[in-house]
């Protein structure tokens, strides 16, 4: 057999795989939908210009029987935002023997016996930068340690005290939180309307920081598994109990990396949807207490079902604070979206491809007529199971000088490469990219939403 060499395993690899762009995954919606593309760039930000308000210099000319003079034009406001992109690496270690006895063969030998490890690779990376698209510097993070009330009900038990419940697990077992946390079984359970189960299935290993109401790190654990159905986290060790549901002696958990370290003003990874939605102040060199179209409309469901009641309140919202005129998208759980899949079917829309004579089950998505359009509404297993998000997709830009790769833009340098002191390859892929919104008032986000309740 041919001596398969460092250089040969490299260069087979970018004959294979190219730019690797036919291997990131299309399950995410968001990257999906809202596509990268090149911004303008000014040093190291990106800057973007929005217009803020209406032109607003007209003149009434009535019947026009004499001369009359023209009003000065009153110009409408176009604001230059700036952005700092957030740059992500991933890493993973490939055995040389796998690499090596795969570069022997032919291309296709090499393409098959590799996919799979470099789809997961992508998948995994593409999956990091969907979650932080959504909850990236949110307030909220990825979820809030329980502190729910007593008498709140969740999962079919009700709370005996602030933080204090008892779950029935799948196999008829039982789980005791107190103050949001098992110490027995080194488990967290996550607030109300907290939890999606995309943020922390199949992450076992992963570093979590768990924060507290300034975002300083009170307890760095280790991801042992997770609940999907009873929203619980299991970690290495017990986290800190909570005192309060928000404000000082309530905690937060996020990814390695989304903390506030010292000396830092946020974490490291990019502003996400959530924060964009939620922001009452100055983002993005833009302050939405001084432009309304900057603030977005936010919709407090009050501890009900979404429903279609919640969805024409938002839309009307919506229109009235930024002339929505086109049809959203919307993305919720996949728990809340099954409890609403049967509700309001008078409305379902039909497309061409309707036969009366076949009955199908079922729905990838519901299609809901509103006052501004056809609507869209999809399930997305990264959304916290008490929110719901309505985008005008065409306001939205993600950006950056780097989508997901294995190159570093302006580097003459592979991230595939044989480590010094491991008998492995290393795999590096990396992004650089900001989400931004051109009109946050056409946008809204339902909270505390529940999706076990009675309807709004």
């Amino acid at each position: 057999m041919a001596q398969v060499t460092n250089n040969t395993v490299v260069q087979t690899l970018k004959r294979v795989y190219g730019d690797f762009h036919n291997l990131i995954s299309e399950d995410y919606p968001l990257q999906k939908l809202i596509k990268f593309s090149e911004g303008n760039k000014v040093g190291d930000r990106f800057v973007e210009a929005f217009a803020l308000s209406s032109e607003t210099g007209w003149t009434l000319l009535g019947d026009i029987d004499d001369v009359q003079n023209i009003n000065p034009a009153i110009s409408g406001v176009v604001k230059q935002s700036s952005v700092k992109p957030s740059a992500a690496l991933m890493q993973s270690v490939i055995p040389f023997t796998y690499m090596s006895r795969a570069a022997g063969g032919t291309d296709k030998a090499f393409f098959d016996a590799t996919r799979h490890l470099m789809e997961n690779h992508l998948r995994s990376h593409s999956r990091l930068l969907e979650a932080i698209r959504l909850y990236g510097q949110s307030p909220d993070l990825m979820g809030y340690l329980t502190y729910a009330p007593t008498g709140t009900s969740y999962r079919g038990a009700i709370y005996s005290g602030p933080g204090d419940v008892v779950l029935t697990k799948g196999d008829g077992t039982t789980i005791t939180f107190v103050d949001g946390v098992s110490a027995a079984n080194k488990a967290a359970l996550l607030q109300p309307g907290q939890y999606a189960s995309g943020l922390w299935v199949a992450l076992e290993g992963a570093i979590i920081k768990q924060v507290d109401s300034t975002g300083a790190v009170v307890k760095t654990l280790t991801l042992i598994g997770t609940d999907s159905n009873l929203g619980i986290l299991y970690f290495d060790d017990v986290p800190v109990v909570a005192t309060a549901q928000r404000g000082a002696g309530s905690y937060r958990f996020c990814y390695n990396g989304q903390e506030i370290a010292p000396g830092a003003t946020t974490g490291k990874d990019m502003i996400g949807i959530h924060r964009i939605l939620t922001n009452t102040g100055t983002l993005f060199d833009i302050s939405a207490a001084q432009y309304s179209l900057w603030k977005s409309n936010v919709i407090d469901c009050q501890g009900r079902r979404w429903n279609i009641k919640a969805m024409q309140l938002g839309i009307a919202q919506g229109d009235n604070a930024g002339g929505l005129t086109g049809g959203l998208e919307l993305f919720m759980n996949p728990l809340a979206f099954s409890a609403i899949s049967n509700d309001e079917t008078s409305l379902r829309n039909f497309d061409a491809s309707y036969k009366s004579s076949t009955a199908q089950n079922g729905f990838e998505s519901i299609e809901w007529f509103g006052s501004n359009g056809l609507n869209r509404i999809r399930p997305h297993r990264m959304v916290k199971d008490g929110e719901v998000f309505g985008l005008l997709i065409e306001d939205w830009i993600r950006s950056g000088s780097a989508d997901v790769a294995f190159k570093i833009p302006g580097m003459d340098k592979d991230l595939i490469f044989p480590l010094e002191q491991q008998t492995g390859w290393c795999i590096r892929s990396f992004s650089d990219q900001y989400i931004m919104c051109r009109a946050p008032a056409r946008q809204i986000l339902w909270t505390n939403c529940n999706f076990e309740a009675a309807p709004f």
